[in-house]
């Protein structure tokens, strides 16, 4: 039977199980042995970096500060004339879960993530530049970089796993022996060099009022998912086109054409939201189903049952 520690370096291995998997059952490796700090570093890995806890060098990434073009459809980069590297870098406190999951899902042809800024930021970008607002504002950084989080992460899990191994400790049939648990707690293992760059900063308050760009930790978000604006754009021309001609009710009409208001933002948006888009067209069904004898009506239902969403 393998040993706990054993166990914990096959996981890291194992390419089918996710780290956040792979860290659970370090924390349950880390609790036996009652290495508090370390668990505190696996905590804030698996929970997000929360509080006061302050989030590690290895999750600072370099970020380029760019607004959207809804005419060209493209992403340019905004320079802030008083202090052009204040957007350079962010700090990422999402937990190790969502990081996965948006890594999961990144679309190939962008190649990287975006961090919306609060309207507060946004408007003081505003002011800086002196020139009127893109669609949208944000941080944008390559996934490469987040990639690596993930890939420093498993990095310092097998170290410390090696250090444990060297040390003697592995853990046999599930559980650590006294001398395991006492020899875990001298100064070889716990100060080592990755414990003194990651652990010892988790564990720290953070005393630093500087204002981080995002928030307290940068949210990353998808910098788009496979949506079919042009299909969506020509639905709702055509809805627009027959509006007059369906016999709707006053509150029918303004929940429809409040329905229509959102789809064209949505499909002038640089990170249309997938949710908020079908929901809009789920409204535009209801409504139509209650008129569903008119044919006009009856033509739509038509068409938005093959829109596949």
């Amino acid at each position: 039977m393998a040993t706990l520690i054993h166990e914990l370096q096959q996981k890291i291995f194992n390419k089918d199980l996710s780290v956040s998997e792979i860290l659970r059952f370090a924390l349950l490796v880390a609790k036996k042995l009652k290495l508090s700090d370390f668990a505190k570093w696996l905590e804030a890995e698996l929970n997000g970096y929360q509080g006061t806890i302050e989030i590690p060098s290895y999750r600072q990434l370099a970020s380029s500060l760019k607004g959207w073009n809804h005419i060209l459809k493209i992403w340019q980069p905004i320079f802030t004339p008083n202090d052009p590297d204040a957007y350079s870098t962010c700090k990422i406190g999402q937990s190790v879960g969502e990081i996965e999951k948006l890594l999961t899902r990144e679309s190939p042809q962008s190649g990287a993530l975006r961090i919306p800024l609060s309207q507060h930021e946004v408007l003081r970008i505003m002011n800086e530049i002196g020139r009127p607002s893109p669609s949208d504002i944000s941080l944008i950084v390559d996934s490469g970089q987040v990639h690596g989080i993930i890939d420093k992460v498993k990095t310092a899990l097998l170290n410390w796993t090696l250090d444990l191994e060297e040390a003697g400790i592995v853990g046999e049939d599930m559980a650590f022996t006294v001398e395991e648990k006492e020899s875990a707690q001298s100064e070889s293992i716990t100060h080592n060099n990755y414990y003194a760059e990651v652990v010892q900063t988790v564990v720290q308050a953070a005393h630093s009022s500087q204002i981080q760009q995002g928030g307290r930790g940068s949210t990353l978000s998808m910098i788009n998912e496979s949506i079919d604006l042009e299909v969506i754009s020509r639905v709702v021309e055509e809805i627009k086109n027959g509006f007059a001609s369906l016999n709707l009710s006053p509150i029918q009409k303004t929940e429809m054409q409040a329905a229509l208001q959102t789809l064209n933002e949505q499909s002038a948006s640089p990170n249309p939201e997938k949710s908020i888009i079908k929901e809009a067209f789920r409204s535009i069904r209801t409504i139509l189903e209650s008129v569903a004898g008119q044919i006009f009506a009856s033509s739509l239902l038509d068409v938005l049952a093959r829109i596949s969403m």
